[in-house]
Parts: structure tokens; sequence; C-alpha cells
């Protein structure tokens, strides 16, 4: 069950409660009901996004810290999906997981100018910065 708060200010006086989603509740002299939204819709409340992995960031669904979006974009539709590590398959760029990784031939490797501290994208490596003077 999804709870969130809701505040209402009446007669001069701020009044919380607490709201189930998808549930009906008045404002003024209409009848409305709690929805969740999908990636890239307007939200005002953490528990308004529907993908689990996802949160309310600046007005607007987007994927968790450590989650991606499936659909390659910041507009609606998608799922949120768990980034994956160096040598694991991707097919989008913000599949891969870490700093200064990319997704290229569709294995997340890291980017020019940095190495694999585990091996040649071994999964369970980070990205450190290259001291040679050539593209990697």
């Amino acid at each position: 069950m999804n709870l969130f708060w809701d505040e209402m200010l009446l007669h001069g006086i701020v009044t919380r409660s607490i709201c189930m989603l998808n549930q009906h509740y008045v404002q003024g002299s209409k009848l409305m009901r709690y929805q969740e939204v999908g990636l890239g819709s307007r939200c005002l409340q953490e528990d308004a996004c529907s993908d689990d992995n996802s949160v309310c960031h600046s007005l607007t669904c987007a994927c968790a810290l450590g989650y991606y979006d499936d659909n390659g974009n910041s507009t609606k539709g998608g799922t949120c999906q768990p980034m994956v590590g160096l040598g694991s398959s991707c097919i989008l760029p913000d599949a891969c997981f870490g700093i200064n990784t990319k997704c290229s031939g569709g294995r997340c490797t890291c980017a020019p100018w940095y190495y694999d501290n585990n091996g040649v994208n071994i999964a369970g490596g980070l990205c450190f910065k290259s001291t040679f003077a050539k593209k990697l």
C-alpha cells in the first residue's frame, strides 16, 4: 500500500493527512483521484512515481541512483533497470555503472583514456585514468 502525506491550507490552518494512492479525495468541490505516474511524468511527491526504482526529482519521475531508463531517455515511458558493471552486456549508454564507463560494442567498457583495473572489461573492475598518452 502506497501512502504519502498531504498538506492542505484550510481557513489559514495547515492540515496534514495520510493519503493512499489510487484513492479519492476532495479538492474544492471536485472529487479527485491520486494516481501513480510513470517515468518522465510530472510528480510532486516521491510515492507518486509508479516504478519501484524511481524517484521524484525536480518535479519529474526519474530512475533512482544505480538504475537507468530502459527506453533510452527521460521522456514518458520505460522502466528503471539496474545498471550493469564492466564486461556486462549493454544496449544503452546509460546502462553501465561507474564513473568513466560507456556502452561500446554491446559491452560496458572504460571510456577513452581510462583502463579497467581488474583486467580488460572484467566484471567488478573500476575505470582509472591511464598514465599513457594513448587511447585505450
